[in-house]
């Protein structure tokens, strides 16, 4: 089945916002490790790693949308 070039471009977002929602879920250990072993994280990093998360859920929903309507029947 040909897939489109939009579904193209869709998919790739998917891809990129999945890699980045992997770097997030990293920072989120080293936040969590920090944590547990009683040291500091301050305000700013946790800011940080909630708007990366915020923007990336945000590209993941986007882009199924996108796919979501072109697997609709015309």
């Amino acid at each position: 089945m040909p897939v489109s070039a939009d579904a193209k471009d869709v998919l790739v977002e998917l891809i990129q916002a999945r890699a980045e929602l992997r770097r997030i879920g990293d920072n989120l250990n080293q936040i969590a490790h920090r944590l547990n072993a009683q040291a500091d994280v301050n305000d700013a990093q946790l800011e940080a790693v909630c708007v990366r998360v915020d923007a990336a859920v945000q590209r993941v929903d986007d882009a199924t949308v996108q796919v979501m309507r072109e697997r609709q029947p015309r």
